[in-house]
């Protein structure tokens, strides 16, 4: 059984912790079409991320839990912990408000949100109650514990969730994994503390 802590019980080892950010399946190719090829090859490169930061001694996964980027994040944790020569890793849980579950649209995302909640290994909820800045203080929680952060996004929406927690991230060094949509062909941007992340 998942155990549901508040955030100030929450302990993990930082440099060993790793975040997800990105866009909710709205906003992702084709509006997050499972069967489509931009979705495919946006799971691809999940993947390869996950497993590269699990190489570089990262156990601990935290998602967001929105529709899209998160879920898909946790979903490749949850795949990972039942697959042989990834032990020790383990998936957090970053619960905004209770009732987070109220946001998605479709049946199929309400069930993988129970899915996930109930196979992962801890879920902290950060506020008590749906608030106007609950989500950013999510985004906080995530970025303050985490030494990486692995995101998804369309660089031309620049006031997103997903381009502040970036912007948290890097303001606190955390190295960067990014995807970002708006390239053709799609690439990664690494980004190291101490670096131009243009170069």
């Amino acid at each position: 059984m998942t155990q549901i802590i508040t955030p100030d019980r929450f302990i993990s080892c930082k440099t060993q912790t790793c975040c997800f950010t990105g866009h909710r399946a709205k906003v992702l190719p084709l509006g997050g079409d499972p069967g489509s090829r931009p979705m495919r090859d946006l799971k691809s490169w999940l993947r390869l991320a996950v497993r590269e930061a699990y190489s570089d001694g990262y156990r601990t996964f935290i998602s967001g839990m929105a529709g899209g980027i998160d879920l898909l994040g946790a979903s490749e944790i949850l795949t990972m912990k039942r697959t042989a020569g990834f032990e020790g890793i383990s998936l957090v849980c970053a619960v905004p408000y209770p009732m987070q579950i109220d946001e998605l649209k479709t049946d199929d995302q309400r069930a993988l949100y129970v899915k996930t909640l109930a196979q992962a290994d801890a879920a902290v909820v950060v506020s008590k109650a749906f608030h106007n800045g609950c989500y950013r203080e999510r985004n906080l929680f995530m970025v303050e514990h985490s030494s990486r952060l692995i995101g998804v996004v369309r660089s031309d929406i620049v006031s997103s969730g997903t381009g502040m927690t970036i912007k948290m991230a890097r303001e606190r060094s955390l190295e960067t994994r990014i995807f970002d949509l708006d390239r053709e062909p799609y690439r990664s941007l690494y980004f190291k503390p101490g670096k131009d992340p243009n170069e």
